[in-house]
């Protein structure tokens, strides 16, 4: 019987039917990203409450990008500008920004020497991407408005190089309700 045992414990692989292993049998994190045979993008982190800024730190994107989606303001309090620092440098002229906008049948664009997410007073939902190229972060961003017909890309460089993203700060303006979600995208 023990040599049935040691068997059945050193067999590789394992000598179970396919498709038996429930996931009430995998202990919890046992399954890491690294051990999936695809890489993908995960919630890294998440925030929720009420302030002027929020920081995600310790964080480090030399292995993979960034995608954020948040949330900010509600119908009665609006941010004044949402803006994104990284690293801790929050000199707005260290950050290039082309912005494209569009609200009806009006299209413009602008550029700003400071990271916007969103320019201008707004209720609004913001998906950005995060990525490192040849020592500068690029953030692509998309901003809606829950109030109005419009819509806003923004192009933003940093003007300052660094190695790696060692943490994210989203700045209001004033203090408003917010929901943040940060995801990692691992990259294969």
């Amino acid at each position: 019987m023990q040599s049935n045992l040691d068997s059945h414990i050193s067999a590789s692989p394992i000598d179970h039917p396919d498709g038996s292993v429930t996931t009430a049998k995998i202990a919890d994190g046992a399954v890491t990203l690294d051990k999936l045979a695809f890489k993908t993008m995960y919630l890294e982190a998440y925030a929720e409450g009420s302030g002027t800024s929020v920081t995600f730190t310790n964080t480090t994107v030399e292995d993979g990008d960034y995608l954020i989606y948040l949330s900010a303001g509600s119908t009665s309090v609006k941010p004044n500008n949402i803006y994104i620092y990284l690293n801790d440098n929050t000199t707005d002229t260290n950050y290039y920004t082309q912005i494209i906008g569009g609200s009806e049948s009006t299209v413009s664009a602008s550029r700003q020497n400071a990271p916007y997410l969103c320019y201008g007073a707004f209720f609004a939902n913001v998906m950005a991407y995060i990525s490192l190229h040849s020592s500068y972060a690029n953030i692509l961003a998309i901003r809606g408005r829950f109030d109005y017909d419009n819509l806003h890309i923004y192009s933003i460089r940093t003007t300052f190089t660094l190695a790696d993203i060692t943490s994210i700060q989203i700045s209001f303006g004033n203090s408003v309700p917010y929901k943040v979600y940060l995801y990692k995208i691992k990259k294969s």
